[in-house]
């Protein structure tokens, strides 16, 4: 799909879509008939004369002075032309923004459909978690044995048993403190707070800890 934000518009239809821009936080108008790249609150103050306003009605010489004037006439006169157009080109340039966000990305619009969908499970996981109703487990369980994805290794009396998790359980230990535990085929279930302490995803990790703990004890001997 043809993008419709250009900072060099090339025919007809691109000008006319991108007549108004924004540069340095305001708001341009691409020609006005006599002069490139003009402030649209300058051209907008210079209608205002044109069209006889009394010099303490004429808006501020700064473009915050100017906008603040011109927005007190949507207000005030909701009829008046120049105030009227001041607020077209500015919800313009503010919607053309926002498009040339989104077409930046180079996504079609079926892909920002998508990438929106995405955004909104991320706030609904980001929620849940905050909330402490999302968890992340370190190990699936699984029906069988034999299984090496689910496996795990646990230290129990200074050895490395391989087991398997069976089942998990989200429940309030005796501290009330809410903790996930895992439950195993050999029964030496464990909590997340366990893991890289006395249970282990791989056999690498769990002979590794168990040789630190072979070490404190052989100090301790000593």
């Amino acid at each position: 799909m043809k993008r419709l934000t250009a900072e060099e518009p090339q025919d007809n239809f691109e000008t006319m879509m991108n007549y108004v821009y924004s540069k340095d936080g305001w708001a341009y108008i691409r020609h006005d008939g006599v002069h490139e790249d003009v402030p649209l609150t300058q051209w907008a103050r210079r209608q205002c004369a044109a069209r006889g306003c009394a010099d303490e009605d004429l808006p501020g010489d700064t473009p915050e002075e100017i906008d603040e004037a011109l927005c007190g006439c949507m207000m005030d006169c909701p009829d008046c032309p120049i105030a009227l157009a001041y607020c077209f080109a500015s919800q313009a340039v503010h919607l053309r923004d926002r498009l040339k966000r989104y077409e930046d990305t180079g996504l079609e619009p079926e892909e920002i459909n998508s990438v929106i969908e995405e955004n909104k499970q991320l706030k609904k996981l980001a929620q849940a978690e905050k909330e402490g109703r999302l968890w992340m487990l370190a190990v699936l369980p699984q029906g069988r044995p034999g299984g090496q994805r689910n496996g795990v290794y646990v230290i129990e009396d200074g050895e490395i048993y391989d087991d398997y998790v069976v089942g998990v359980y989200i429940g309030v230990d005796s501290n009330g403190e809410l903790r996930c535990g895992y439950e195993t085929y050999d029964g030496s279930d464990f909590y997340d707070a366990d893991i890289g302490k006395t249970a282990f995803l791989t056999r690498e990790e769990a002979e590794t800890a168990q040789k630190k703990m072979e070490e404190i004890e052989g100090c301790c001997d000593a």
